[in-house]
C-alpha cells in the first residue's frame, strides 16, 4: 500500500565511486539518515540527484536501491522525465514494479530553457511563423501511463 505523501520529501543525490560508477552500497546508509533526521519521503532521479545525466540502466538501479531500502519507512517519487517518451513510459513502468508511491516527469531539456540559443528557437515548423516555441506554454493536466 503506499505511503502518503505528507510532510518533507528530500531531492536524493546519486553517490558515485571515485571512477564515477554509480555506488549503489551507499544508497541504504542515506536512507537510514534521511528517515533518522525526520524526512517523510524521497525524491529519485531528479536533477538535483543528477538522474538526467545518467544512463536508463543507472536510473533503475539507483531507484531499486532507493526504494528496496526505503520499503515501508518513506514514500518515494522516481522522476522519470527524459527526452524520449518511450524511455520515460519504460521507467514509469519500471517505478511502479518496483514498488514506488508516485513518479514525476519533468519536460525535456531544450536548449531555449538554457537561454534560447539553441535549434529549436529557429526551426520553427511551417504554419507556426512568429509563434515563439521557447515561450512558456499553458500547463497540461498529467495523464496516466
Amino acid at each position: 500500500m503506499p505511503i502518503p505523501l505528507t510532510g518533507l520529501v528530500a531531492a536524493t543525490f546519486t553517490p558515485l565511486t571515485q571512477d564515477g560508477a554509480v555506488d549503489l552500497d551507499t544508497v541504504p546508509a542515506l536512507v537510514d539518515h534521511l528517515a533518522r533526521v525526520g524526512v517523510a519521503g524521497l525524491y529519485i532521479n531528479g536533477s538535483t540527484g543528477e538522474g538526467p545525466s545518467l544512463t536508463i540502466e543507472e536510473r533503475r538501479r539507483l531507484a531499486e536501491a532507493y526504494i528496496g531500502a526505503a520499503r515501508g519507512r518513506l514514500a518515494t517519487i522516481v522522476q522519470v522525465g527524459t527526452n524520449s517518451t518511450r524511455e520515460s513510459r519504460e521507467l514509469a513502468a519500471h517505478a511502479a514494479g518496483i514498488g514506488a508511491d508516485a513518479v514525476s516527469s519533468t519536460p525535456p531539456m531544450l536548449a531555449c530553457y538554457l537561454g534560447g540559443t539553441g535549434p529549436s528557437r529557429k526551426s520553427v515548423p511551417e504554419g507556426q511563423k512568429g509563434r515563439d516555441p521557447c515561450r512558456r506554454q499553458r500547463h497540461r493536466p498529467a495523464r496516466a501511463v
